[in-house]
């Protein structure tokens, strides 16, 4: 994903297809939490990528879920995510630091059928602010599901905008045949 000038690796943990789809959708919307560190079982191959030579921490910011969302499952899917990976990594912090601006989340129904590309593309920063007490450590986005990365694209250009690094973008899975990924096996 290119943004700002810069390359940022996305990684996938694998295709958003089959026992991987079954297995997001029971995690999400089944409350079946403890799938959360399988689907990221596949981070250890990518993990040494994971470093940065002037850090010896790293943050791992999970991308907020709407308030309705979690309301309605009762935990935030990428939050339990990202501390799969806090396991999986050494001195690592997790840090709830972006956070979704306004209440369009909240008032905006859960999203069970697809939105079309367009209005995920259409995603801004604007729709995220980071936390003034966020650390300025390098940063490890973590999500679900990337589709377009839209909102990939804009939770970064935030954390960037607030002088946050933004060393990688990690996601349980992705769509197949989306051209902005660089994955790792």
């Amino acid at each position: 994903m290119s943004i700002a000038g810069r390359s940022i690796p996305v990684y996938s943990a694998g295709e958003y297809s089959g026992v991987r789809r079954s297995c997001l959708l029971d995690f999400k919307n089944g409350s079946r939490r403890y799938l959360a560190k399988h689907l990221l079982g596949g981070a250890g191959a990518f993990t040494d990528s994971l470093r940065h030579p002037d850090s010896s921490v790293l943050t791992i910011v999970p991308t907020p879920s709407s308030l309705r969302g979690q309301w309605s499952r009762g935990f935030s899917p990428t939050g339990l995510l990202a501390k799969a990976l806090h396991q999986e990594l050494a001195s690592t912090v997790v840090n709830r630091s972006l956070v979704r601006r306004g209440l369009a989340g909240v008032l905006r129904k859960p999203q069970h059928t697809p939105r079309p590309r367009a209005q995920r593309l259409a995603r801004s920063d604007q729709d995220f602010r980071v936390r003034e007490f966020a650390p300025r450590v390098p940063i490890v986005l973590v999500d679900d599901v990337a589709v377009t990365g839209g909102t990939l694209r804009a939770a970064t250009v935030a954390l960037i905008a607030a002088e946050r690094c933004v060393l990688a973008v990690v996601v349980a899975a992705h769509v197949p045949g989306r051209e902005f990924f660089s994955l790792n096996p």
